[in-house]
Formats: C-alpha cells, structure tokens, sequence
C-alpha cells in the first residue's frame, strides 16, 4: 500500500508555549513524552536544561520557553517534551501542554512579514486562524541554530553515565 506523503505534509501538532499557540509540522515530532528527571550539564546557555536517559540513548533537553522568553520561570510548569529530529540529531523540546493535531493546508497559512515575534523571524512559517485564536507556525527543528546543535551533539558524545 503507497503512503499519501502529501497527506502527512499537511498534520500539524498545535502547542501551547508561554500563553500563545504555536504549531509546527507533525513530521518533526518523533515522539511525546511527560517531563522527566532532567540531569543538568554545567556551564551551558540557560535554556538548555540537561539531558535525560531515553531508552538507553542520552537526549539532550533545552527549553523552548526559556530559549523564547529568558525570564521565564519553570517551577511551577514542568511541561511537556517533544522529541524533534533536526539534522541527524534527535533533541527534547520542552513547551507548555498540547493542544491538538490539525490539517493545514498550505493555502490556510498566511504570511505577515511586519508582524513582530519572540522568536527569529526566519523561523516563522507564517500564522493559521484556528476558531478563534492565532497560531503561529513555526519550523521548530529549524530554529535551533548550528552553534547550539553543535554544543548539543558534543553533549551527546560524552561519556556520561547516570542513574534515572
């Protein structure tokens, strides 16, 4: 049976970042999975949070609300991981709660390049009308920089072992 590529293209996974919607395309998210225990790693940026023991592979973590907003305070919202693939590399992506999964038609996304974000703009898709609330659509593999996938895979290279 021939897979509808197209199809899939189109699913978005709607989430909840900071009081705002954002979405990104499904084909990003490898996996879900409730915050867990999150082992720090010294001297890194603020919005990466450390890393964890998924199944037996070390995941780099970092904070998307934090990376978003940097003086947002995580105490009270451990939030949600997304385990998104950029480059060969797998990473958590922690943002608030999921919302839904939603088709998208190319057409539906509109584009306002005056528009001011909190996040780089090159990273914007564009915006989606979902009844009546604005979500942003963003390319969330895209926006973690070479530098920091640089830092991340470095992470994922050492020899760390630890209990979880």
């Amino acid at each position: 049976m021939e897979q509808n590529y197209e199809i899939e293209e189109n699913k978005y996974l709607i989430f909840k970042l900071l009081n705002e919607d954002y979405a990104c395309n499904l084909l990003q998210i490898k996996e879900v999975i409730k915050s867990i225990n999150i082992k720090p790693v010294p001297f890194m940026v603020p919005y990466f949070k450390g890393i964890i023991n998924l199944r037996g592979k070390i995941l780099s973590i970092i904070d998307f609300r934090i990376k978003v907003s940097p003086i947002f305070n995580d105490d009270e919202n451990k939030g949600i991981i997304l385990v998104v693939e950029s480059k060969d590399l797998s990473l958590g992506v922690i943002v608030d709660d999921l919302i839904s999964v939603q088709t998208i038609n190319k057409e539906e996304i509109q584009q306002n390049k005056e528009m001011k974000y909190t996040i780089d703009n090159k990273f914007i898709i564009g915006n989606y009308i979902l009844k009546e609330s604005l979500v942003t659509v963003i390319d969330l593999a895209s926006s973690i920089s070479e530098e920091e996938l640089k830092a991340i895979k470095d992470n994922e290279n050492l020899n760390i072992s630890f209990n979880l």
